[in-house]
Order: C-alpha cells, then structure tokens, then sequence
C-alpha cells in the first residue's frame, strides 16, 4: 500500500521542471514507500510509476522515452511504456505556493483507455517508420503524443492533458462504481 504525501506538504522552490518530481520521490521514499530511481517503475512493490503535475500546467503528462530502434522493433505491450501507463500514483502541486495539493491513484487499465494508447502508439510508430519530420506526432485518438524534441534518436512519449482528464474521470468513476455496486 502507497503511503502518500500530505496535501499542503511544503516544496522547495524549483529551479528546473523535474525539480518538484524528484523531491516528491524524496518524500515518499521518506513516508516508507520503496522507490526505484532507475528501474521502469518508481513504485515497484505495487507495479506503479509515479507522475507529479503542476496544476497550473497545460502540459503533457510526459510518460517515458523510448529510442526510435526500439520503437520500431517493440510490440506495444513489451515497452516500457506499456508498463508505465497501467497504473499511476498521480501527486498534483501547485508551484505558485510551492506545495502538494492532492495525491492519487490512477488506474488505466480500463480496456477503452488501453485501446486508445496501442492505436496512438501504433499510429507514432509508424509515423517514426516512415521517417517522419514533424516534431510533435499525435496519435489519431489523441491520447498520446510523440515529442522528437530532445534527441533525435528517441521519442518522449506523452499524455495531453485533455486525455489526461478524461482518464482521471473515467478511473473516478469506475472507482466509485466498484465501492458502492460491486462486492468484493
């Protein structure tokens, strides 16, 4: 069980944009938490990566890179990627106050959500295939984009934020559904 960070734990101020992230892990590895700093998952006793946000951000949820040799070569549910989107520990903060505002667990293995994410990475991958020179590669559901901004022998691959909501409402959802209808 993830032992999660207080809202209105204090931040330091940050100096780059993974600043926030790495602290965060910082803390959860001080509440108890085991943190893989190198492995595929941050979480890994409770197979969970975990995301900070900005909630004053309109960025992308960045999920991870992949090398475009891999890419081409991967079937989608042998890539790190696929591992990164099953289930996140999601931890919003607020840089204007430099504080956590609310932390979360996000399950994305509903079958609609991974549907979406293996067509997009099929579609980018093949857009990659193909020798693509667009810098920002969209999936045709949106739901993830491939950046070729930083190396040119990878691609970041990330969430929008518009889907990133529409996959924290549907696993509220299906959360509050299971706690009031099905018995476990």
């Amino acid at each position: 069980m993830v032992k999660r960070i207080a809202p209105g734990t204090r931040l330091p101020e940050k100096v780059h944009d993974n600043d926030h992230g790495h602290y965060v892990e910082d803390l959860m590895e001080s509440e108890g938490n085991t943190i893989d700093r190198t492995g595929t998952l941050d979480l890994p006793k409770e197979q969970r990566d975990i995301k900070s946000h900005d909630i004053h951000s309109k960025a992308a949820y960045t999920q991870g890179s992949i090398t475009k040799d891999d890419m081409i070569k991967s079937k989608w549910k042998n890539t790190n990627i696929y591992k990164k989107v099953q289930e996140q520990e999601i931890v919003l903060v607020d840089s204007m106050f430099n504080e956590v505002k609310k932390t979360f667990k996000v399950d994305m293995t509903h079958d609609d959500i991974q549907k979406k994410f293996k067509e997009d990475y099929k579609h980018i991958k093949e857009q990659i295939k193909n020798g693509t020179v667009s810098k920002d590669i969209y999936g045709p559901n949106r739901y993830f984009v491939g950046d070729l901004h930083g190396s040119e022998n990878s691609v970041r691959i990330r969430i929008p934020a518009k889907a990133m909501n529409e996959i924290f409402n549907r696993s509220l959802s299906a959360k509050q559904f299971k706690k009031h209808f099905i018995e476990e």
